[in-house]
């Protein structure tokens, strides 16, 4: 398996499952950082300074944090999801009992 393929396997996995709204809203955010890059690149080649190199700091606080920003937000105040505690057999119940000697204890007693 070479690099290229395993590269594409991790890249189809992460975004298989994605919905239509996630693939816009991934989409625009890449967009974004892109034509903020190409505006920081355009504003570079034609400024009047001597220095005519890419301005990183530039692109990160105009191109990327606006992109991730949102991202962030939506992380810190999603709501979490109520998560049942699933009972097995070999779990202790807050009497001590395993589960086991519970279930005969009602098939004896009805």
């Amino acid at each position: 398996m070479t690099f290229f393929s395993k590269v594409e396997e991790f890249i189809r996995h992460i975004f298989d499952d994605l919905s239509l709204k996630q693939k816009i809203t991934y989409t625009l955010s890449i967009s974004w950082m892109i034509f903020i890059g190409y505006l920081i690149y355009w504003n570079g080649m034609k400024g009047y300074q001597i220095d005519k190199s890419f301005k990183w700091n530039d692109w990160f606080w105009f191109g990327a944090v606006p992109a991730l920003v949102p991202y962030l937000l939506y992380f810190i105040w999603k709501k979490k999801e109520n998560k049942i505690h699933e009972v097995n057999p070999g779990d202790n119940l807050p009497d001590n009992k395993p589960t086991t000697d519970i279930a005969e204890e009602i098939r004896k007693n009805g």
